[in-house]
């Protein structure tokens, strides 16, 4: 208290009585639910679970309504959760220092890392783009998995120092806009500019090529964009990794993770924490095909 005081007097002009010190924050809770599907709000796009933090003990908290890196099976990643949420204000209009610090941190929230008028920019754009479409083989509208890579895309700014921020959230949000609706990349330059633009081309699939060499021709692009795209492709991938469509036959099955296993190997060295997520998504897939429940 005696120096927090000081850090007061000399910010604030005045040492702050002791009922109005703020309490230090130990633990959080990262609340569960999106906006309804379809709706184009900023939480439709994953940003809830990720940045809205709010106090509560997790020795408390209901096992199912924890949402952490590892969630998958509902277990909970307490430590992951807790780096985060330790570096978010408690004020939802960003990132407040600790008062206890003398220096305020240098590495800030992931709100400050990256535009949030870009972000719903972006995802205003691809939601009207996108509209109507849905997920293969699901009522979900097409945008839920466009928040979903961002959401990846967003947990890694949080942990690892990537040096344009903003491109990768831009190239989340907008990567399938070229391959799976009437965008152009000059509509999307026009909008968010030629880096933006070439990294979503990049992303996307030449489908005047061979259905099997379409994949190999979009990492050989990739490799040639900036680090944030392939930080894309990775999110993108972990994503998708979910139980195959009933509807596949275990040839393709195989086959989808055989590229993804090429993806990993490609561009893994991006992201230490997505190239973990991918492995381990891989491994779960690759139990449900071989044991045919995927």
């Amino acid at each position: 208290m005696q120096r927090h005081g000081r850090l007061c007097q000399r910010y604030h002009g005045a040492v702050p009585p002791e009922s109005l010190v703020r309490p230090a924050r130990t633990s959080f809770r990262v609340p569960l639910g999106f906006a309804e599907p379809g709706c184009t709000s900023l939480f439709t796009g994953a940003l809830a679970p990720l940045l809205a933090t709010l106090a509560f003990p997790p020795e408390s908290a209901p096992a199912d309504s924890l949402v952490g890196p590892d969630n998958h099976s509902g277990t909970n990643s307490w430590p992951a959760v807790l780096a985060l949420a330790s570096r978010v204000g408690d004020r939802s209009s960003g990132y407040y220092p600790d008062p206890m610090s003398e220096t305020p941190p240098t590495n800030a929230a992931p709100s400050d890392r990256f535009s949030r008028d870009l972000y719903m920019r972006a995802w205003h754009f691809a939601a009207r783009r996108h509209n109507g479409q849905k997920v293969p083989a699901s009522d979900l509208p097409y945008i839920t998995h466009i928040g979903a890579v961002a959401m990846e895309v967003l947990a890694t700014l949080a942990i690892e120092n990537v040096p344009q921020p903003d491109l990768a959230v831009a190239c989340a949000l907008l990567h399938d806009t070229i391959e799976d609706t009437g965008a152009t990349r000059e509509d999307i330059a026009a909008e968010f500019g030629a880096a933006v633009a070439d990294g979503v081309v990049a992303l996307s699939k030449d489908k005047h090529l061979p259905k099997d060499q379409q994949m190999a021709d979009s990492l050989e692009r990739i490799k040639r964009q900036p680090r944030e795209i392939w930080i894309v492709k990775l999110a993108d991938r972990t994503v998708n990794m979910e139980p195959a469509p009933a509807t596949w036959s275990p040839e393709k099955r195989i086959a989808y993770r055989a590229q993804a296993n090429l993806i990993l190997e490609e561009l893994g060295g991006a992201s230490p924490a997505l190239a973990a997520r991918l492995r381990d998504k891989i491994h779960r897939y690759a139990a449900g095909v071989d044991g045919n429940q995927a």
